[in-house]
């Protein structure tokens, strides 16, 4: 789609948006945060890379997609001037995959095989909203 994509730790989110120009012609439009949706629960156990914990200054125990964390990153968003999307990816279950390492070996499959739905997260300011 023409985005230049890059890191985007510094805002809470896993990348960030650049236009055409890239980081060098200004800032990013978008913050990216993935939100992973397993088909077969069992996966979302098994998977090595998942990260369900947050930082310690959200409070002990504190997981990803709870409210919580949901209104420090769409603060953090806000105060940036970045409009937070969260990109919902649908994972099969890999008991449908054809071989155990099939993600691996095929990678652009694997990613076809993906369902994505994006949803545009703006906060509300009510000192904006007055007419």
């Amino acid at each position: 789609m023409g985005w230049v994509v890059r890191s985007g730790v510094k805002f809470c989110c896993e990348w960030v948006l650049y236009g055409q120009g890239g980081p060098v012609g200004g800032h990013a439009e978008f913050s990216v945060v993935v939100v992973p949706n397993y088909a077969d629960p069992a996966d979302a156990e098994t998977n090595p890379f998942r990260s369900t914990m947050v930082s310690d200054h959200l409070g002990e125990g504190e997981t990803k997609m709870s409210w919580r964390w949901f209104n420090t990153i769409n603060r953090v968003c806000s105060g940036v001037k970045k409009t937070l999307v969260l990109l919902h990816v649908l994972i099969p279950p890999q008991s449908s995959l054809p071989s155990p390492n099939f993600i691996a070996e095929n990678p652009a499959q694997a990613i076809a095989m993906l369902q994505m739905r994006e949803v545009t997260v703006r906060r509300f300011l009510a000192g904006r909203s007055r007419d």
